[in-house]
């Protein structure tokens, strides 16, 4: 059975050629269309098709997200990508018919998202022609500071700046809907809380911690016991034995979210490594992280004694966005994770 999408796109932009050139022929659409007619509604008509077909590429071709891309140092010219985050749009308004006519050629409106939390100072940009905007509204929502998804081409890279080349800009609509608990966590970029897991309800009731003193009590806390604690809370009777290619310490189908249960595995680090947590904790490579999405799960947990610092975070969003190619053809395809990063 083929999996059921967890979104669906509402495209402002579409680069007809290059989505031709990337997905090849669509079912319904003559060869020949390579740029929007002027009629307003075959071009809506056409757009809505090839939105489809480039989330159907996505899927396929397991386009990789640009923070998966700059973690795994895979990041080059020609790589395809997608950025689903805040954009500042500038420059649109002066292309407007209604705007002034200037003597002057205008320069190209442009897009850029700042990439901070995966490198400190770095932003990929990109500019593009009016002339592929699908609406009319898409003069405003190509305006200011909007949260977008982009799929894109990288056309370079240097210690600062991404120049890349946009396929498609779109809002991100999540599914709502009763059959995907993880398209309703979108906003928060899959991201949960423990609260929210059905399983772990009671933390509610307790007392917010805040004091370094109560962070201190984990010291004598092992890891052992914080994960015997986890399977006792969610009634898992079955326990993993630690070895050095595990891709989690424990796996499970009985944490629930809003009544749905879901595949889960959850990766333990305990007081041995008594500080805040960063990618050096994680592996000799940083690749416990990776190893760990690999499973075949829906909710990716991760927990720590101690503090778990921003890019590590980062890190989980960026490969929780991904689709995951599966080695058992049973499992769907394009999966997207939830991730819990929480302290004992």
């Amino acid at each position: 059975m083929e999996a059921k999408r967890d979104y669906d796109l509402t495209s402002w932009y579409l680069n007809f050629r290059r989505i031709r050139e990337l997905v090849g022929p669509i079912a319904g659409l003559p060869p020949h269309i390579l740029i929007p007619p002027d009629n307003i509604m075959m071009k809506s008509a056409i757009a809505a098709t090839i939105k489809d077909a480039i989330c159907e590429c996505i899927k396929q071709r397991e386009i990789k997200t640009l923070g998966e891309l700059m973690i795994s140092r895979q990041l080059k010219a020609g790589s395809l990508f997608t950025h689903y985050s805040n954009f500042f749009c500038k420059g649109l308004v002066k292309h407007h018919p209604d705007s002034p006519r200037t003597k002057k050629a205008l320069p190209p409106p442009s897009m850029y998202s700042k990439l901070d939390d995966l490198k400190l100072g770095t932003k990929v940009s990109f500019t593009y022609d009016p002339v592929h905007l699908v609406s009319n509204s898409a003069w405003g929502m190509l305006a200011g500071q909007k949260q977008l998804f982009v799929l894109g081409l990288v056309e370079s890279v240097n210690k600062t700046n991404i120049t890349a080349i946009p396929y498609i800009v779109a809002t991100l609509i999540p599914d709502m809907g009763e059959e995907s608990v993880k398209g309703s966590y979108w906003a928060n970029r899959n991201e949960v809380f423990i609260d929210q897991i059905d399983s772990f309800s009671k933390v509610t009731k307790q007392e917010l911690r805040l004091k370094l003193s109560h962070l201190n009590i984990l010291k004598g806390i092992s890891e052992e016991r914080i994960k015997k604690a986890f399977q006792d809370i969610i009634r898992e009777p079955v326990s993993q034995k630690d070895w050095g290619g595990e891709r989690s310490d424990l796996y499970s189908t009985h944490l629930k979210i809003n009544g749905h249960r879901l595949s889960t595995s959850l990766l333990f680090k305990g007081p041995s490594k008594f500080h805040p947590m960063t990618m050096a904790d994680l592996g000799k490579r940083g690749d416990q992280i990776p190893r760990l999405v690999s499973e075949h799960a829906d909710l990716l947990l991760l927990q720590h004694c101690h503090q778990v610092t921003p890019f590590v975070r980062s890190t989980f969003r960026a490969y929780a966005v991904t689709s995951q190619q599966s080695d058992d053809s049973t499992v769907p395809h394009n999966r997207r994770h939830l991730i819990l990063v929480c302290r004992s």
